[in-house]
């Protein structure tokens, strides 16, 4: 909600804003509020999900985007679905989410390119990091 508000009052001091623009921090919001959620979910309960819509909708339903209702979380700033990737590895005892938009040209290129994308790692020791690509 701070980074919205930031982003208006910008947007208020400096004149106009580039559609582009605005859709591009609009997708690396919703990514960073994406990323917070996988979170906490963990590592165990977040491999069950098969797609950003059905995470979305289960972390609607568990409360988690009380404070959020209205956004669509589960599109980009283009209107265009989240990827969603999860990789498991047993060696390193970590899962990998990896949430990809397909920026401005719209068409997914593994996180290459023009590409926004955060990723997550979450350890079955309860360590999380993630880094968001901003394209």
């Amino acid at each position: 909600m701070k980074r919205i508000y930031c982003l208006v009052c910008a947007t208020a001091m400096s004149g106009c804003y580039s559609d582009s623009h605005w859709r591009r921090d609009e997708t690396l919001h919703k990514l960073d509020v994406l990323a917070e959620i996988v979170k906490k979910w963990g590592p165990i309960r977040i491999k069950k999900f098969t797609s950003v819509e059905e995470f979305v909708s289960r972390s609607d339903q568990e409360g988690y985007l009380t404070d959020l209702s209205g956004n669509s979380f589960e599109l980009d700033g283009w209107g265009k679905s989240f990827s969603w990737h999860i990789e498991i590895d047993k060696e390193q005892n970590r899962v990998r989410v990896r949430i990809i938009s397909g920026g401005v040209n719209q068409v997914l290129e593994n996180g290459e390119h023009d590409d926004l994308f955060v990723e997550i790692e979450l350890t079955f020791l309860g360590e999380s990091k993630a880094f968001l690509h901003g394209g």
